[in-house]
């Protein structure tokens, strides 16, 4: 492969994803911002999905990552990762979510390349006591000191980490979240599809902290009393996580045969279910700013989430939708009743809530200029 030849006030930009379509999805404004600005972007992560779009953006995927945890795999990857790193030179690296913030600060160490780490949200880290999350907890604790800065989507996290020691109160930067694209996520672009239905909406990935197991159980529940209701899943399955933390193919097939729910598998493009949807739904166990519930609200619809970090901080109670307690399957019904049992104009006001309220509060070019502010105080030249 060719290099490129950098322009004197151009960077060499690495982002370090677990999955590729982060990049085309999550990060997108802010890759596409960067390679506007005539910075070289590099994309390394499982691209298994997202390889030929990022091409069509001129967007370098490279196709690297750890296919499994075992240790001696783990360290070929890191190897390999420090390998890249040497031959490509990249400025700056940006790593997001746990492993990518390990294994990048890992293998960038004494390279002299700055690198900045994002908490994206930390779901059991710092609660599960298992092996892997002991591990896992002692790995970033260590690895984040390596970081030149470390990024927040949330005060909570922020506040555990330095509790913990986890990080320098100095190196740390708060960011709202991902940011969500207001033009692209407006439901004046979309018709919605008469229905006598009122239809819930769950998106996610299918695992036990993104509160999937409660929504099942509760909409089985609902669906005996109530007619006319329909739940709505959109998600990928999720190999990545302990089989405790997961649900399968199968289980969600079952759901679906039983008419509990309609499952819809995983979707590309989500807008459209988002249009059609009566409330969002996501009960959540912890999260660092979500994307999903951001979406949603930039698409006026109301929500139903749980008072924990990362949800609360976009609903708010009786203003854009309803909370509930985490892990509670009772709770849940009764915000998701409560929604059912609202009128039309009072969900209308919700939704129109929750737009305004993400439009002044986390929108993309915020956080797109904190990253670029991050970066130009860490690039050495």
């Amino acid at each position: 492969m060719n290099f490129t030849v950098l322009k004197k006030d151009s960077f060499r930009i690495l982002f370090l994803e677990n999955i590729g379509t982060a990049s085309l999805n999550l990060r997108s404004g802010l890759v596409t911002h960067f390679k506007n600005k005539g910075h070289e972007v590099l994309v390394v992560s499982d691209h298994n999905e997202s390889k030929d779009k990022l091409t069509k953006k001129e967007i370098e995927a490279i196709h690297l990552y750890p296919k499994s945890t075992f240790p001696l795999t783990v360290l070929k990857y890191i190897s390999e990762l420090r390998n890249l790193f040497i031959k490509r030179k990249p400025d700056v690296i940006f790593t997001f979510t746990v492993r990518p913030n390990v294994f990048g600060n890992l293998a960038a160490k004494n390279l002299s390349i700055p690198v900045i780490s994002t908490i994206t949200g930390i779901g059991p880290l710092l609660e599960s006591n298992t092996l892997s999350y002991k591990i896992a907890r002692a790995l970033t604790k260590r690895t984040l000191k390596n970081a030149s800065k470390v990024v927040f989507q949330n005060d909570d996290d922020k506040k555990l980490f330095l509790e913990k020691e986890y990080v320098n109160e100095s190196k740390t930067i708060r960011v709202p979240g991902s940011g969500v694209d207001f033009n692209k996520f407006d439901s004046d672009n979309y018709t919605s599809e008469e229905s006598n239905f009122f239809r819930f909406l769950f998106i996610g990935r299918l695992i036990k902290d993104k509160g999937i197991f409660e929504f099942l159980e509760a909409a089985k529940r609902i669906k005996e009393n109530f007619q006319n209701v329909e739940f709505h899943v959109i998600g990928r399955l999720w190999d990545k996580n302990s089989d405790d933390q997961k649900i399968t193919k199968e289980e969600m097939e079952s759901w679906d045969d039983k008419g509990v729910i309609i499952y819809h598998g995983r979707q590309n493009e989500v807008r459209p279910f988002l249009a059609n949807a009566d409330c969002f739904v996501l009960p959540s166990y912890r999260e660092g700013i979500s994307n999903v519930l951001l979406e949603a609200s930039s698409m006026k619809i109301p929500m139903v989430t749980t008072d924990v970090t990362g949800c609360r901080d976009i609903v708010s109670e009786d203003f854009n939708g309803y909370l509930c307690k985490p892990k509670s399957v009772d709770d849940l019904e009764r915000a998701l009743i409560k929604m059912i049992q609202t009128p039309l104009e009072k969900r209308k006001e919700l939704g129109e809530n929750a737009r305004e309220f993400v439009k002044s509060n986390f929108s993309k070019e915020q956080v797109i200029s904190t990253y670029e502010k991050a970066m130009h105080e860490v690039i050495v030249r």
